[in-house]
């Protein structure tokens, strides 16, 4: 730094009155003065709540003077938790202080401090640095850095279990996983958004997802007929919540489910069946024997047969006389047609679950059996179960089960 000596010298005239300015050379007595500049910058002025940010810190001395005891203060405020930092060689830093010691004349150095962002502030972040040399310019020795975070985008989830609903009761305790099993989500309006498959423990999930309304549907897995009732047990935790509605265009939800703000839905579960099979014979027993003998019993066709599920209708089935046998896989309010042919044989498939068959005829010549020869001797296949008019007791059938042994017969005239 030059220092000037100014001497102000007056001459006297009758014309004129002067003075001159002379320039001298430095002052050796003069105290030295230093000039140390702070920049203080942020990564990012407008980040996430929860992400981090980059505070950068640059001191550098202007002057022709070395500064020496060069320290820079920067308490982080409470919108900032202190993650770690990078400082430049020849400095040490100890939080909130980062020690320079001296700078040379038209040397910088530079800190950068991580911090996360805070739910709550304040979050204005400022640094100061001092020396012990000398400064006569003091208002660039501060910085400020104003940031303004903003609310985290909140993900949410869809996610639940597919399963094998053996009995049919439409809750997953106890019964197998499907893995393996497609899963589409799509947006309110029939959008596609992703595709994922159950895994070996059954259970799927679609992550990610912002705050929106959606739908998942699911691909019947091979081997299995349908998709179990919704709802039965009356518990959204354990049920199984797919229909056969079809919402966007597959088997899935048909309720839309909003996320909001993150919302994670862990249980939209999926049950399948497989199909359950009746089958058995009508008969007049003309040899009264109580017992299912084919060569003496005379075939009865054209019986109605009501079928209850859980204790509710869900089909009549009127009489048809036909040399083969057909196969119906009904669903809750589709009354179908069957009863048993020529043979007096019948077959009733079914979804799983507690089965209640009642038979009944318009023909006038029949004769319910005795009680007595209900059960009469040691094979199923060839007892009695019921007689018409009457129903036998609930039973259960099991996805997959065929029962064979169920006769129904009647007195001869």
């Amino acid at each position: 730094m030059k220092y000037f000596l100014v001497l102000f010298v007056t001459f006297y005239s009758t014309f004129t009155n002067c003075q001159i300015v002379l320039s001298c050379c430095n002052d050796p007595l003069a105290t030295p003065v230093t000039d140390l500049v702070l920049n203080k910058l942020v990564s990012n002025a407008a980040p996430t709540i929860g992400s981090n940010v980059v505070f950068t810190v640059i001191v550098e001395n202007l002057s022709g003077v070395s500064a020496d005891d060069v320290s820079v203060v920067d308490v982080l405020p409470l919108g900032y938790t202190f993650v770690s930092y990078v400082a430049d060689v020849g400095t040490t830093y100890a939080y909130p202080t980062w020690t320079l010691n001296t700078l040379a004349s038209g040397q910088s150095k530079t800190l950068n401090i991580t911090a996360t962002v805070n739910p709550t502030g304040p979050y204005q972040n400022s640094a100061t640095v001092t020396t012990s040399t000398t400064e006569t310019i003091i208002i660039n020795n501060m910085d400020v850095v104003d940031v303004l975070p903003t609310p985290p985008v909140m993900l949410g989830s869809i996610c639940g279990n597919i399963f094998d609903d053996v009995n049919g009761d439409g809750i997953k305790t106890g019964d197998p996983i499907i893995d393996g099993a497609q899963l589409n989500l799509f947006r309110q309006g029939g959008a596609y958004m992703a595709t994922t498959y159950s895994n070996y423990n059954g259970d799927y999930c679609f992550n990610a997802l912002t705050s929106e309304t959606y739908y998942v549907t699911v691909v019947v897995p091979y081997m299995y007929d349908g998709i179990t009732y919704p709802l039965l047990g009356g518990d959204s935790n354990i049920d199984s919540d797919g229909t056969t509605v079809i919402p966007v265009g597959g088997i899935g939800n048909p309720n839309a489910t909003r996320i909001v703000n993150g919302d994670h839905y862990v249980n939209v579960d999926f049950g399948f069946y497989k199909e359950s099979c009746i089958e058995g014979l009508f008969l007049i027993d003309q040899v009264a024997d109580c017992v299912v003998t084919h060569s003496g019993d005379l075939s009865l066709n054209g019986l109605d047969i009501t079928a209850y599920y859980f204790n509710v209708p869900l089909a009549t089935y009127l009489p048809y006389a036909t040399t083969s046998t057909t196969t119906w896989l009904f669903p809750l309010g589709h009354p179908l047609h069957l009863g048993s042919n020529h043979n007096g044989h019948f077959r009733v498939c079914v979804r799983p679950g507690l089965i209640k068959l009642v038979i009944t005829t318009s023909i006038p010549y029949t004769t319910p059996l005795d009680p007595s020869c209900y059960n009469n001797g040691s094979d199923e296949m060839l007892d009695f179960d019921n007689t018409l008019h009457t129903e036998i007791p609930p039973f259960q059938l099991n996805g997959g089960q065929t029962t064979l042994n169920y006769s129904f017969g009647i007195k001869p005239l």
